[in-house]
């Protein structure tokens, strides 16, 4: 069994939650029994850097922080939770060596001559990258994500369900994208940046379902539930199987990204195998209480 290498870069970093996100996939992968899962040798480091040019090179020196102890906390939080266990899974995570990566501010602009798997390009916005052998596959979750949690709150996007979005930047544009490609219509939200690119027929002007602040606003959205990409609201509550707050926290955001990223760009053959985003988001909350706090400081 390979290795597996990830790492976040952006600046700052040091609190980034994604390698926690990362050890908890990998440990429930491995209680499903996919093949190739290496915890043992497998890291996660934070980068922090201002290119993506920098972040690579500081990989490939070997001059990074590892994550000492997380994989093995990891391990006993997903052993005791609910997860499925073991179902004789014949899938397994690619064995190539690649090295795998989550961009962050200000790294997320910083695109190169990369093969895109979405229209990241065009969006101005990469957060998810697959580097193997001087090739990088590059891709935005963003939008995706939001998808996936509103679908979680229940609201049905792909009937005409309306986005109330503030923001203009690259996030912004990856989100409505997303929105809009899953059927539904985006109301936009004046912020530091106008949105623009919005066809005509998919811009609404009231009536809707869920909101996405992505400049925090000072404003509130008129909208039954609001995704603040900012930490600051614990793990809401889940009522069968559905997502019941008005204020979604942005740990749901960063590991609805994650799940995006595993299934559509570094490993899309385990995909079936990875945890649900509500079993994922609340391994998080215990891992993040658990696991020495020198992990999360400077």
């Amino acid at each position: 069994m390979a290795p597996t290498t990830f790492a976040v870069a952006g600046h700052p970093i040091h609190g980034s939650a994604s390698p926690h996100l990362f050890h908890l996939v990998l440990a429930h992968l491995a209680r499903r029994g996919v093949r190739g899962v290496n915890l043992d040798a497998s890291t996660a480091v934070r980068l922090d850097v201002t290119s993506v040019e920098e972040a690579l090179a500081a990989i490939h020196a070997g001059t990074v922080r590892c994550d000492t102890g997380l994989s093995s906390a990891a391990v006993e939080v997903v052993h005791s939770s609910t997860s499925p266990s073991e179902d004789g899974a014949v899938v397994g995570i690619p064995s190539d060596g690649a090295l795998w990566l989550s961009l962050t501010s200000p790294l997320k602009h910083d695109i190169g001559a990369w093969h895109h798997l979405d229209d990241s390009k065009a969006w101005r916005s990469v957060n998810t990258l697959r580097v193997l052998n001087g090739r990088i596959e590059a891709m935005s979750t963003d939008g995706l994500a939001v998808v996936r949690i509103a679908r979680l709150r229940g609201v049905a996007v792909d009937k005409g369900a309306v986005l109330a979005l503030r923001g203009g930047g690259g996030a912004a544009r990856s989100t409505a994208q997303a929105w809009i490609a899953a059927g539904g219509r985006v109301l936009p939200i004046h912020g530091r940046r106008e949105l623009q690119g919005i066809p005509p027929e998919s811009l609404a002007r009231h009536g809707a379902a869920f909101g996405v602040d992505v400049d925090g606003g000072a404003s509130k959205l008129e909208a039954p539930c609001v995704l603040h990409p900012a930490y600051r609201l614990g793990e809401p509550p889940l009522a069968g199987g559905r997502l019941e707050s008005d204020a979604i926290d942005g740990r749901w955001m960063l590991a609805a990204q994650h799940l995006e990223a595993w299934s559509r760009c570094w490993a899309p053959d385990v995909a079936a195998f990875l945890p649900e985003l509500s079993r994922l988001v609340a391994d998080l909350v215990t891992l993040e209480a658990r696991v020495d706090a020198a992990w999360l400081d400077p």
